[in-house]
């Protein structure tokens, strides 16, 4: 990173990652603000993840978070099975967590968004 006048001189990488905001649909009734957006940075996909993050927005599928489980295995993170819970039980609603995560959480359309405070991968 170049200095200018001492401090720090923002990448244009870096600058795509400081502007993206997140998951889901923003105007949806439940936020889940993040430290950080916790992907990992592989020589082989770098530019390939910036290039995703210019959206600023990142559209999720149905079922992209239950692949994501399958492929990564027990390194998966559990933090969308908390997340589906907490909606579930704010809301009583009586589906399970599993079809709720992998059907309805953190899509364009729904109910909830997950904001990134530091968008800094791991």
């Amino acid at each position: 990173m170049a200095l200018l006048y001492g401090a720090p001189q923002m990448t244009s990488e870096f600058k795509v990652l400081n502007d993206f905001v997140g998951c889901g649909n923003p105007s949806g009734k439940y936020w889940f603000i993040g430290l950080e957006e916790a992907g990992e940075w592989g020589s082989n996909t770098i530019r390939q993840d910036i290039e995703r993050y210019r959206e600023r927005i990142l559209p999720v599928d149905p079922g992209a978070i239950k692949s994501e489980a399958q492929k990564k295995g027990k390194g998966y993170t559990k933090i969308y099975d908390i997340m589906s819970k907490i909606v579930l039980a704010i809301d009583a609603r009586e589906t399970n967590y599993l079809q709720y995560r992998d059907n309805e959480l953190l899509l364009a359309s729904g109910e909830t968004f997950q904001e990134n405070l530091f968008p800094l991968g791991k």
